[in-house]
């Protein structure tokens, strides 16, 4: 059996979380899947299943370590003695997701989202 978009959903947050890494909280499970639903294809959630979460989840983490790594270093370049450690996010946002699911491979026979 395939997984719905809630199920895929949920997955994505394990694998998410798997990678030490978290979701943002504003944006619901629900909102997840229907992510999950407009920024794949039926074909690639049917031939990829649950690992279709795997490919976002690590698409998404690469995306916001583009984003944190020059933020970082802006910051340790400021910092001055006895400041606090400079630590990058591990807050994974929409867009994130939305670049993660857009890097997924497609499916053969894929007309769909990508």
């Amino acid at each position: 059996d395939n997984y719905n978009e809630d199920d895929l959903a949920r997955i994505l947050d394990l694998q998410v979380r798997h990678r030490g890494f978290r979701i943002d909280e504003a944006l619901t499970r629900e909102e997840r899947a229907a992510l999950i639903k407009a920024e794949t294809s039926p074909e690639q959630r049917a031939s990829m299943n649950g690992g279709l979460c795997e490919h976002i989840a690590r698409n998404a983490i690469i995306a916001l370590n583009e984003a944190e790594v020059p933020r970082v270093k802006q910051l340790i370049a400021q910092q001055q003695p006895g400041d606090p450690l400079v630590s990058p996010s591990v807050t994974l946002l929409r867009e994130h997701l939305v670049a993660g699911c857009r890097k997924v491979p497609k499916a053969v026979g894929d007309g769909g989202a990508n």
